[in-house]
């Protein structure tokens, strides 16, 4: 092996670690999918894949766009899931049920997270909120999810006739104005989107 055994534990409790099912659980637990993974690739390679996230425990997509979308456009759950990857730790009681209609109001939407393994009890001894992320894995993941989101929602789609007038216009008659003006326009249509993704104006 090419590893120094004094490196992996460090690493799998970044990546892995953090998992508490209670909300008084001191005691923290390892996902022990994602361990093997990792070592099962450590014994098959002689050392630290350089993939360090099992894609097995990637959760479709697919079944969490209805939470963060709406008529294909971002809905405030999606700014919740951003805050979360910054470190915020809402206060939430797990719902033990709530119907499908109700998935996405603000704490069902957390309860289900939790259930799909993207949250976890925080450390009763912090005295924040009680969800958080898990660990590094998870928070790839959601960023993941929030790329794909953007995705979606992202059409800068350009007329190709009216641009190609405006740069002749602009090339040949100096009329620079126009072609300045459509830019701006169809950067402003989309600035609200791109604020999500950095905060940037």
């Amino acid at each position: 092996l090419t590893v120094d055994l004094e490196d992996i534990l460090p690493l799998m409790t970044k990546w892995y670690d953090n998992y508490r099912f209670s909300k008084n659980a001191a005691q923290s637990l390892f996902n022990t999918d994602m361990v093997l993974y990792l070592i099962d690739n450590i014994i098959e390679a002689g050392k630290i894949p350089e993939q360090l996230i099992d894609h097995n425990v990637r959760i479709d997509y697919g079944k969490l766009r209805y939470l963060v979308m709406e008529a294909r456009k971002l809905n405030g759950n999606f700014e919740k899931m951003r805050n979360l990857i910054s470190g915020e730790s809402p206060y939430v009681t797990v719902a033990q049920s709530f119907p499908a209609e109700k998935v996405a109001d603000e704490n069902n939407f957390y309860s289900l997270l939790y259930y799909f393994g993207l949250l976890t009890y925080q450390n009763p001894k912090i005295k924040a909120g009680n969800l958080i992320i898990p660990n590094q894995t998870v928070r790839q993941l959601m960023y993941g999810y929030l790329r794909e989101a953007l995705d979606e929602t992202i059409h800068f789609k350009v007329d190709l006739d009216l641009l190609t007038k405006e740069l002749h216009n602009m090339a040949y008659h100096g009329q620079w104005r126009g072609f300045f003006d459509f830019v701006a326009d169809r950067i402003k249509k989309h600035t609200v989107i791109r604020d999500y993704l950095s905060g940037e104006k």
